[in-house]
């Protein structure tokens, strides 16, 4: 196991009773790990992710308790030899335990549940025939659970779960699939979010009640937006619910990325949208990853990505700004999650620390800490040794040119919207331009980002075309 990069940041001056912010870098293993969900446990927080030894390498979920200070309790990783295991948003607390909703893949995707004791220990594991995955799942105020994600024919679904995994039903609906869900104040229905629409289903008749696809407002200077994709909803309160999401929009020279914000009513209609930390000139890495709704103050946190730091803006329900924070990490930032808890605001993610580790911040108090005032100028995207990227066409090979002042070593990564390692190589580079050859084929189409680890320069978004 690697060492673990500590950081602990000051939030206020050296006084008797001070609290401070922690921030910690946890190395899980000798390759690439991430959270991707966080849950409050007796004393600490239960983090769920990923894990791989190495890009392109089958993949593990693992489980991590920590105290409330980030200190490793407890820790288990879970998958077969011959399968990758992979998870997205769908873990609930159950009596004495966990459960945990993923995929399994062989040779194909399979939806995959995972019941956990409290100690991380595997009562059962259950492959979902039909389905190709499983994203999201929550506690019925009825018992059971509901489960989401997509089947082996590419249609959203929704499915009822007994405590001990068996189906007690299963609805299949339009293309598409089930990223995120919440179930409804009165708990009779339920709404789901996909890439880019909307569904709310009733779950007595199990009918489909209305299917919106949501349309993000002009972005960047062609208002024009070419890829979206939503990434998390929230109930918002007296029936209302918050969504978020990343878009993009392309120049011949610039590439404007951005994280996309909204808030509905749960009868389908937008009640105000817009793009938060938008900026007068071109940027990358700017995403939107999840929502904490704040019922006491009747406001919504929007959490994500700026520049590989991680972002949180507070907005009312009508969706005016009152608060924009950046947390300052020891490296760049991917994915972030965030909640709160017994008056603390607590994150995980990843984070690009020579490796990719799982992330893991608490605030001091009541207060979203170790934060820096929002730019007011244009931002500078890239300095001298930034990253020019070529051939942004159907073509599966992409040219980034890098121009240095002396000669180094060249660390390239790429990675998804997900956090997930998608390339990895050593490169020598020379003091003036320099070409590097990246072979995207394989490659979903979307969004990646781009960056020379051993450089001064920032992550670079890249768009992948098929």
């Amino acid at each position: 196991m690697k060492n673990v990069l500590v950081t602990l940041l000051m939030l206020l001056p050296v006084l008797a009773g001070a609290q401070t912010s922690v921030q910690k870098a946890l190395a899980l293993s000798p390759g690439y790990d991430a959270g991707q969900v966080l849950l409050p446990t007796s004393g600490g927080y239960a983090i769920f992710g990923r894990q791989a030894a190495a890009p392109g390498a089958k993949t593990d979920v693992f489980f991590l308790r920590v105290d409330a200070d980030g200190n490793q309790l407890a820790y288990k990783k879970y998958g077969d030899d011959n399968a990758s295991e992979s998870m997205s948003k769908g873990v609930v607390a159950m009596p004495n335990g966990w459960l945990l909703a993923g995929s399994k893949t062989v040779i194909s995707s399979i939806g995959w549940l995972l019941r956990l004791n409290a100690a991380g220990d595997v009562l059962w594991s259950k492959e979902m025939p039909g389905t190709s995955k499983i994203n999201q799942i929550a506690v019925l105020p009825g018992g059971g659970v509901l489960a989401t994600g997509q089947t082996s024919g590419g249609r959203m679904f929704l499915m009822k779960l007994a405590d001990d995994g068996s189906v007690v039903w299963q609805q299949n609906y339009t293309p598409g699939e089930g990223r995120d869900l919440y179930i409804t104040a009165g708990g009779n229905a339920c709404v789901v979010l996909g890439s880019k629409n909307i569904w709310k289903v009733h779950l007595v008749s199990k009918q489909l009640q209305w299917e919106q696809s949501v349309a993000p407002p002009a972005f960047g200077p062609t208002g024009q937006t070419e890829f979206f994709a939503l990434s998390a909803i929230a109930p918002a309160g007296n029936g209302r619910f918050a969504i978020i999401g990343s878009a993009y929009t392309e120049l011949p020279t610039e590439l404007y990325t951005g994280h996309f914000a909204a808030v509905w009513s749960e009868t389908g209609v937008p009640i105000w949208q817009k793009f938060l930390r938008d900026r007068a000139t071109g940027y990358d890495q700017n995403e939107g990853t999840s929502i904490f709704y704040l019922p006491n103050s009747t406001s919504i946190l929007f959490a994500g990505t700026d520049q590989g730091k991680a972002v949180v803006t507070r907005t009312d329900l009508k969706g005016k700004i009152l608060e924009e924070n950046v947390i300052n990490a020891p490296g760049e930032m991917y994915n972030v999650v965030l909640i709160k808890d017994a008056g603390r605001y607590v994150m995980t993610g990843a984070i690009l620390t020579g490796g990719i580790d799982t992330y893991y911040y608490r605030s001091a108090d009541n207060e979203l800490s170790m934060s820096a005032p929002t730019p007011s100028g244009p931002i500078q995207r890239e300095n001298a040794e930034g990253i020019r990227l070529l051939q942004r066409t159907a073509d599966t090979r992409i040219t980034a040119e890098m121009t240095l002042e002396a000669d180094r070593m060249g660390h390239i990564r790429m990675w998804d919207g997900q956090g997930r390692l998608i390339l990895e190589k050593q490169v020598a580079l020379f003091a003036g331009l320099n070409r590097v050859e990246l072979d995207t084929d394989g490659l979903a189409p979307g969004l990646y980002w781009l960056h020379d680890t051993n450089g001064s320069n920032l992550p670079k978004a890249l768009v992948v075309r098929k």
